[in-house]
């Protein structure tokens, strides 16, 4: 017998409170805490619209960053995270494929590198 074998890693027991109880309002796993903060998120239902238009006019095998929608649309009202969620979104429905990596070109970004997507 050992250590490990005398501790229990089933759920913690806890004193549920119903509705409002913490432990079982969060995510057990990454992904499901990733799916959960995406869905809490508020959406700038315009910007999104547009972000989609602005994908659905691109030519198959043509490559943007993010850069390219921000330069094309402008930032969404709320939360910059929104951007990204839109493009892993399109990833997730598997319309677009990572290309690579380039240095921003927006001021604020300081050259960090951003991915470059390639539309399926």
């Amino acid at each position: 017998m050992h250590l490990f074998d005398l501790v229990d890693y089933d759920e913690p027991k806890h004193a549920c409170a119903g509705p409002v109880c913490r432990y079982c309002a969060t995510a057990k796993t990454g992904a499901e805490a990733g799916a959960k903060g995406r869905d809490a998120a508020k959406k700038d239902p315009r910007w999104w619209h547009e972000a989609h238009q602005f994908f659905n006019r691109m030519a198959p095998a043509q490559s943007f960053t993010s850069d390219d929608l921000l330069e094309a649309i402008g930032h969404p009202d709320g939360h910059p995270a929104q951007i990204g969620a839109f493009i892993r979104g399109l990833a997730a429905a598997d319309l677009t494929y990572p290309l690579g990596y380039t240095p921003s070109v927006r001021k604020s970004s300081h050259g960090r590198p951003v991915r470059i997507w390639g539309k399926k």
